[in-house]
C-alpha cells in the first residue's frame, strides 16, 4: 500500500478534522473528496495495481469521527445500519460471492476479466479467482459504509444544510475543471489537470475531429458527465422544491449547459431519461413542480434554442461539426466497435446468472456495461432483489410526499436525494462495468433515508444534547 500525494494530503485533513471539527465538517470533507473522480490516494501494487480513490480514504475518517468515544454519534451508525439493511445485505453477499463464486465455478464459464488485456475486442477467459475480486470487495463495502456514514452525517442538525451548500460548490468546481480543460487544451493548464488524475484506471483524452472531450479532472468524458449528471439532478430536484432556490437553480441551469456540451453519450442519455421521467411526474401529479418554475423551464428551452440558431447562423461551419459530433455520440455509436464490444460485455452477465444457477460468480470475476446485467450475473438472484427493494425503499413510491410539494426544507431536501439516488442509476444501466452502484449513489441513497424520517420520530441530532446524555447515563447514583 503506497499513499500518493493525494492520500497524504487527505490524511493531514483527516486528523485535523477528526480533532477539532464536527460531523457535518468531515462529511463535507468527504463529499469535496468525491470530486476527484480520477486522482488515487493509495496505490496498491499487490493488487494487479489498484487504488483506492479520495473519497474511499476519506470515509474512514468519518467513520472513525461518527465512532469517536464521546460524541453521541454512535447510535446514528446503528439506525444507519439498520436504515440501510437492505444495501448491507447486499454488499455482504457480494463480497462472499467474490471470494466462493469464482472458486465454486472456476473453468466453467468463459469471461472477459475486468482489466482488459487482449487486443481482439471478444476475447473471453476461463474464470479463475483474481486480485479484481478483492479490489470490487472493496468497494461494494465502501458503498456499503459510504451509506451509512451518509445516513448518519445527515441526521445531524447541519447535515442537510451542509449537502445542499457543498453541491452548489462542487457544481460550480466541476463545471470549472471541465470547461477550462477543453479551452486551455494543449497549455500547460492540461498538465495541471493531468496531476489530479492519477489512478490506476485508463486515463483518456479524446476529440471528435477537432472537437476535444470533456472530463476535466476524472478518467474520461463519460466518469466526467457521470458526476456532473447526480450533482445536475440533486440541484435541479432542490431548486424545484425552493431549497435555496437561487443558488440550486444557477448551479443545475450551468451544469445542464456543461452537461449538453460534453460531447458524452452518458449525458445524453441520462439527460433525455430525466426529462421523459420530469415530463411524467408533471403530467400526472401536476403540483410536483410549481407552475412558475415549470415558466421559467420553458423560457429557458426557449432562449437556448434561439442563442443555438444564432450561432448557426453567424458561423455555418459549425453546423457540419455540431452534426457530426451528435450524430457519433448518440444514433452512430450503435455500429460502432464500441457499441457492440458492450453489448457482448453486458450479455455475459446473463450467461454468468444462468451458468451459476442464479447464484452468481461474484463481483469482480467479469466485466459488464450494464448494471442490472452486472448484478444479476455477479451477485444472481439474491443480491439483484436486494438492490431492487433498497432503490425502492430509498424512492418510496408508495409516499405522497415523493411526488408532491413538501413543508419543511429537510423534508423537500431529502426527496430531492431520493429522486437523485434513483435517476442516476439510468445511465449505469448502459454504462456500469460492476455490480456497485458506486459512492455517488450511496451518498444520496443514505441521505434519503435519514432526511426523509417519519413525523413520530426524532428528526435532528444535536451533539450538546447527545454528550448530556452521556454524562447523564454515566453518572453512578450515590
Amino acid at each position: 500500500m503506497i499513499p500518493t500525494v493525494f492520500g497524504i494530503v487527505i490524511a493531514g485533513i483527516g486528523l485535523v478534522l477528526l480533532v477539532r471539527a464536527q460531523v457535518p465538517a468531515m462529511y463535507v470533507f468527504v463529499l469535496v473528496c468525491s470530486l476527484m473522480g480520477g486522482s488515487a490516494a493509495l496505490q496498491l501494487p499487490a493488487l494487479g495495481g489498484s487504488s483506492i480513490p479520495p473519497v474511499q480514504f476519506a470515509l474512514g475518517f468519518l467513520i472513525l469521527r461518527l465512532l469517536l468515544p464521546g460524541s453521541g454519534a454512535g447510535e446514528l451508525v446503528k439506525q444507519g445500519i439498520r436504515a440501510n439493511g437492505l444495501l448491507v445485505a447486499y454488499a455482504l453477499y457480494g463480497v462472499t460471492m467474490a471470494f466462493v463464486g469464482p472458486r465454486i465455478f472456476a473453468g466453467r464459464i468463459m469471461v472477459v476479466p475486468m482489466k482488459v488485456t487482449a487486443v481482439y475486442m471478444f476475447a473471453v477467459f476461463k474464470l479463475v479467482p483474481s486480485s479484481q475480486n478483492i479490489t470490487a470487495s472493496v468497494y461494494m463495502i465502501g458503498t456499503m459504509m459510504l451509506a451509512v456514514a451518509s445516513y448518519a452525517a445527515c441526521r445531524h442538525e447541519r447535515g442537510g444544510r451542509a449537502l445542499v451548500k457543498t453541491g452548489v460548490v462542487l457544481c460550480w468546481i466541476h463545471i470549472f475543471f471541465g470547461v477550462s480543460g477543453v479551452v486551455l487544451s494543449g497549455t500547460p493548464w492540461s498538465d495541471v489537470l493531468d496531476f489530479f488524475r492519477n489512478g490506476s484506471y485508463a486515463q483518456l483524452d479524446q476529440r471528435i475531429g477537432t472537437v476535444v472531450r470533456m472530463n476535466g479532472i476524472h478518467p474520461e468524458p463519460s466518469s466526467f458527465a457521470g458526476f456532473g449528471y447526480v450533482w445536475f439532478l440533486f440541484m435541479a430536484e432542490c431548486w424545484y422544491r425552493d431549497v435555496s432556490s437561487k443558488a440550486t437553480g444557477w448551479a443545475a441551469f450551468a451544469m445542464g449547459l456543461t452537461l449538453a456540451a460534453s460531447t458524452s453519450s452518458t449525458a445524453y442519455l441520462g439527460l433525455g431519461a430525466y426529462f421523459l421521467i420530469l415530463g411524467l411526474r408533471v403530467v400526472f401529479v401536476p403540483d410536483n413542480i410549481p407552475s412558475p418554475k415549470l415558466v421559467r423551464l420553458g423560457m429557458v428551452a426557449l432562449a437556448l434554442a434561439v442563442l443555438v440558431c444564432l450561432i448557426f447562423l453567424l458561423q455555418p461551419g459549425l453546423v457540419a461539426t455540431a452534426s457530426d459530433v451528435f450524430t457519433s455520440m448518440t444514433v452512430g455509436k450503435k455500429d460502432s466497435d464500441s457499441a457492440l464490444q458492450r453489448s457482448f460485455w453486458a450479455k455475459q452477465g446473463v450467461n454468468a446468472f444462468a451458468a451459476s444457477m442464479g447464484l452468481g460468480i461474484g463481483p469482480g470475476s467479469f466485466r459488464s456495461s450494464s448494471l442490472p446485467t452486472a448484478v444479476i450475473g455477479a451477485t444472481g438472484l439474491f443480491g439483484a432483489i436486494m438492490l431492487l427493494l433498497y432503490v425502492l425503499h430509498v424512492l418510496k413510491p408508495w409516499r405522497a410526499s415523493t411526488y408532491n410539494r413538501v413543508r419543511t426544507t429537510t423534508d423537500a431536501s431529502g426527496v430531492a436525494a431520493a429522486w437523485t439516488a434513483v435517476c442516476m442509476l439510468i445511465p449505469a444501466s448502459f454504462v456500469s462495468p460492476t455490480s456497485d452502484p458506486g459512492g455517488d449513489f450511496a451518498i444520496f441513497a443514505g441521505a434519503a433515508l435519514a432526511l426523509r424520517l417519519p413525523a413520530g420520530r426524532k428528526r435532528l441530532f444535536r451533539p450538546e444534547a447527545a454528550r448530556a446524555d452521556h454524562v447523564r447515563r454515566s453518572v453512578v447514583p450515590a
